[in-house]
């Protein structure tokens, strides 16, 4: 009975634990240069500060193993407030610059429109669909909560190195190199495990079961984002829509009961692709890239799939920057310079060079320590079978997909998706979002062409990789699916009217002295 109201206890205190990384997030996120946090809701804030705020908390105990410093409760605590302190110096600093004309990073301007506010507040049918999401959001939670541990994946990769890190009080205890065979996950990144071992530290013990809870969180988060990125640049319908179905997604539940690190780079990667349509719609705000290139290291260190993320959402900023370019030019009758692309790749490059670093420096730790990669599925030294014989493996699993409970509407919407995608160049002048959805695309495309290509140069059992993983990997870029869909939906549309609609980005100081010149007119 006291172990169960233990659980509880540590299950509120996370939940209060999340709540603050969420608050910590969002003030670092809206700290940062050309962000434009300060223009979405409350919802949109915390779902942004969670995923923010963990991947900063992760980064900060990565660094602290690297050092040696032992981890304790005073230092996660540490770990909570010293961003926030450091964020607040830096724009204290940028504001001071700016001020004297020495800052050369632009903010983002937001046109807020009267139509945008609601001054009645919420009707009943919004009461009502709150309600019954904040019912469905407990549950959840109670569910989560009472299932446990019992996924293989969660406990033998991240739960059970989370619990190395917090009885070894780093990487260099005996726990993390005595690690049974049996259970030989430690080549995995670190980046959930460590977010764990920072609830472990702040509670005092190492209960797997209430930890359990920051799963609601990236799941919430993901919602966020989706909800967030359409209601940019579609009406506040598409928008609750494409947050409702994300949030009540089988698969995202299932993730969540199970406590794998799917879910949580599912809102990584979702949080790298909208601020890279928030680029692409602000023609290309310098202070973007290095947020997307931070999401994308958080996406890195969470799963080796996140790695792929860190090549495709660059490659699809460029190729959206050139596209557009192209256009331009076309319309101008001018002859596309190739050279009006080097300083956007230049500062995509630099902006993703940090976060490459820092999964580098993971390998190279783990290769210091002498650690064994342990191969992921049990396999042979040869690709077992013909091309053509893996294809049909792979094609009949996908087909599978299509009558499991858990992805019975996902495959429906994809297919709508690609529809969209054919009549999409009709009327993409005069959509409201514009090339927005064929960056949501090419951004799934690049990733789900990224997992084919592993399924074919797979040495080993096939079958058994796809029985294990091809039910959660589409969850991966699912929700840039599902908003790419809503803004291709969106309908042929006038930008200028929009409500809330962003205004084309250029440098701000100009802005500053026009209106600086005329006060003094």
């Amino acid at each position: 009975m006291w172990q169960g109201a233990d659980v509880w206890v540590h299950s509120l205190l996370c939940g209060v634990a999340c709540v603050a990384v969420s608050l910590m997030g969002a003030r670092c996120l809206s700290s940062a240069p050309g962000s434009s946090i300060a223009s979405r809701g409350l919802a949109g804030r915390l779902g942004s500060g969670f995923t923010m705020g963990s991947g900063i908390i992760s980064v900060e105990l990565l660094l602290m193993g690297y050092a040696g410093v032992p981890f304790s409760r005073g230092l996660a605590l540490a770990a909570l407030f010293v961003p926030v302190a450091l964020m607040s110096l830096s724009q204290r600093v940028l504001r001071r610059r700016r001020k004297h004309g020495q800052s050369r990073l632009p903010t983002g301007r937001v046109i807020k429109r009267d139509s945008d506010r609601n001054p009645r507040g919420w009707n009943i049918t919004a009461w009502v669909v709150a309600t019954l999401l904040a019912g469905y959001v407990l549950m959840l939670a109670l569910v989560t909560v009472s299932y446990g541990a019992s996924f293989p994946d969660a406990h033998n990769i991240w739960l059970l190195k989370a619990r190395a890190f917090f009885v070894d009080s780093g990487f260099d205890g005996d726990y993390f190199r005595s690690w049974p065979d049996c259970h030989d996950r430690r080549s995995y990144p670190p980046g959930v495990s460590l977010f764990a071992t920072w609830i472990y530290l702040l509670i005092g013990d190492a209960d797997s079961q209430a930890v359990k809870l920051l799963w609601i969180g990236f799941l919430l988060a993901t919602a966020g984002w989706v909800r967030d990125s359409v209601r940019r640049w579609s009406t506040r319908s598409l928008a609750l829509v494409a947050g409702v179905l994300t949030l009540l997604s089988p698969m995202g539940m299932v993730l969540s009961m199970w406590g794998a690190a799917d879910l949580a780079l599912a809102a990584y990667g979702m949080a790298a692709v909208a601020l890279t349509l928030d680029w692409v719609a602000r023609r290309h705000p310098r202070g973007i890239p290095w947020q997307v290139g931070i999401f994308l290291g958080f996406a890195a260190l969470t799963k080796g799939e996140g790695a792929v993320m860190l090549v495709s959402v660059p490659c699809s900023m460029l190729l959206a920057a050139w596209v557009m370019a192209r256009r331009a030019a076309t319309a101008s009758r001018d002859e596309p310079r190739p050279r009006q692309l080097l300083p956007l790749a230049r500062q995509i490059g630099v902006a993703c060079a940090a976060p490459m670093a820092l999964v580098a420096s993971w390998h190279a730790f783990l290769a210091h320590r002498a650690v064994v990669l342990v191969p992921v599925m049990p396999g042979t030294s040869e690709r077992s079978g013909r091309l053509s014989q893996r294809l049909a493996v792979i094609a009949d699993a996908a087909i599978e997909q299509f009558f499991l409970p858990s992805w019975m509407y996902v495959w429906p919407l994809s297919l709508a998706a690609c529809c969209c995608l054919l009549v999409l160049p009709r009327y993409r002048r005069q959509l409201s979002a514009g090339w927005l959805p064929l960056v949501c695309f090419w951004v799934v495309a690049a990733q789900l062409g990224a997992y084919a290509m592993v399924y074919l140069l797979f040495r080993g059992d096939l079958v058994y990789l796809l029985e294990t993983t091809a039910g959660r990997i589409p969850f991966h870029v699912w929700p840039i699916a599902l908003c790419g869909l809503m803004l291709a939906l969106s309908g042929p549309r006038d930008a200028g009217d929009k409500p809330g609609a962003l205004a084309p980005d250029h440098d701000t100081r100009s802005d500053t002295r026009s209106d600086s010149n005329a006060q003094r007119t």
